[in-house]
C-alpha cells in the first residue's frame, strides 16, 4: 500500500515554499551558494570558465574551509526577490533601490535582526555560474558567501538579473540545507542534488525519493555526511515529485523539503510556481542512480556588500525509468 503524506502550504516546513517562493532558480541559487560553502576547493572547472579565470587557490585559506550551508529565510527571499524586480524593472544594476534607498535599509525592513550582507550579479545564464564564477570569483562577494557570519540566505533570479541576501542570527545549521533537480524541466535525464551537513559516523544513507522509488544518493563534492549529494537517473518529462530523505544510524531520518515534494511535468501541483505538491509518496523500493552533468556560461558584471556583527564591510563591483549503470565522476561539472 502506498501511504501518502499530505500538508498544506501555509503549514510547509523547511525547504517547502511559501507563497509561490522561492521559484527554481532562487533555489538554485541557494543550491549553488552552499556547495560553494560546503566543498570551496570543488569547483574548479567553474572556476577555470571565468574571464580571466580564478582558482581557489587564490582564495585565503579560511575561504577554501568547509563551513554548514546556509538556512533558507522566507523573509530574506523576500528583501532579494524585491530588488531584483526593481533592477529588472527600472533597468539599472545596484545595491541602492531605485528610489534611493540604501541596500542595509531596505535588507533590515525584512530582516531587522542580526547581521545581514548583499550580492547582486546580472547577465550570468544561470544561478550555478552567478554564484560560481561571478561571485566565487570576486574577493568581496566570496567573503560573503563563505563568511561563517552568516546562517541564513535569501535569493532572487529574474531575466539574468540576481541578489542573494545574507542573514546571521547564530542558527544551527541544517542537515539537509538545499536541494534541486536538473535541469529544470527534464525529458530524457535529471539529476537530484542536494547539500548535507551532518556528522559522517550519524549518517546511514541519502536517498531521493521519486514517485515512491528509492534511488540511492551519493556524495560528489566535499566529503561523506557533509558535502553535495547526487542522484543521476533517466526520466521522461510526465510527472514526478521528489523529496530527499537522509536516515541516520539512531533511526531518525530528514526530509528535504520535509512537508511536500517539488518535480517537474503535468502533477496538478498545489504550488504551480514552484512545481511543488503537498505531499510525500513514501518509498516502495530502490534503484541505483547514476552521474551528473551541467551546463555553460559566461560572466558579466556583478556587485556584492556586506555589514553585521562581524568584520566584512565593502562594496564591489564587478530526472519513471533508472539508468541501471554506474561511472565514477569527480563532480557534477561539465558535458563530456
Amino acid at each position: 500500500m502506498v501511504i501518502v503524506w499530505m500538508s498544506l502550504t501555509v503549514l510547509a516546513g523547511y525547504g517547502d515554499p511559501l507563497d509561490g517562493h522561492p521559484r527554481y532558480d532562487d533555489r538554485a541559487i541557494h543550491l549553488w551558494t552552499d556547495a560553494a560553502r560546503i566543498a570551496p576547493t570543488a569547483w574548479e572547472d567553474d572556476y577555470g570558465m571565468k574571464s580571466p579565470p580564478c582558482s581557489a587557490a587564490d582564495f585565503r585559506s579560511a575561504e577554501r574551509r568547509p563551513r554548514p550551508g546556509l538556512r533558507w529565510n522566507h523573509d530574506l527571499g523576500e528583501a532579494a526577490r524585491a530588488h531584483t524586480d526593481d533592477m529588472v524593472e527600472n533597468g539599472f544594476f545596484s545595491h541602492t533601490s531605485s528610489n534611493g534607498t540604501q541596500w542595509s535599509s531596505r535588507v533590515r525592513s525584512f530582516y531587522p535582526d542580526g547581521a545581514i550582507g548583499e550580492n547582486i550579479a546580472r547577465g550570468y545564464r544561470s544561478s550555478r555560474s552567478a554564484v560560481l564564477l561571478g561571485w566565487m570569483c570576486s574577493d568581496g562577494h566570496r567573503a560573503n558567501i563563505t563568511a561563517d557570519t552568516y546562517d541564513e540566505i535569501g535569493a532572487s533570479a529574474r531575466s539574468q538579473t540576481y541578489t542573494q541576501n545574507f542573514g546571521g542570527r547564530g542558527l544551527r545549521p541544517r542537515e539537509v540545507s538545499s536541494g534541486l533537480h536538473h535541469p529544470e524541466h527534464p525529458t530524457s535525464e535529471v539529476q537530484i542534488l542536494a547539500n548535507l551537513w551532518i556528522e559522517v559516523d550519524e549518517l546511514e544513507e541519502v536517498v531521493a525519493v521519486i514517485e515512491g522509488v528509492e534511488v540511492p544518493m551519493r556524495v560528489i563534492a566535499g566529503t561523506e555526511g557533509r558535502g553535495l549529494y547526487s542522484a543521476w537517473l533517466a526520466t521522461t518529462a510526465a510527472c514526478h515529485r521528489w523529496f530527499v530523505e537522509v536516515r541516520s544510524s539512531s533511526g531518525s531520518a530528514v526530509r528535504y523539503p520535509e512537508e511536500g515534494s517539488y518535480g517537474w511535468g503535468d502533477c496538478g501541483w498545489d504550488d504551480p510556481e514552484t512545481r511543488w505538491s503537498g505531499e510525500q509518496i513514501e518509498p516502495v523500493s530502490s534503484s541505483p542512480s547514476a552521474d551528473p552533468y551541467d551546463d555553460l556560461d559566461g560572466p558579466l558584471d556583478c556587485e556584492g556588500c556586506a555589514s553585521g556583527s562581524g568584520p566584512l564591510s565593502w562594496s564591489f563591483l564587478g530526472a519513471l525509468v533508472f539508468v541501471l549503470r554506474r561511472r565514477t565522476l569527480p563532480c557534477p561539472l561539465r558535458p563530456g
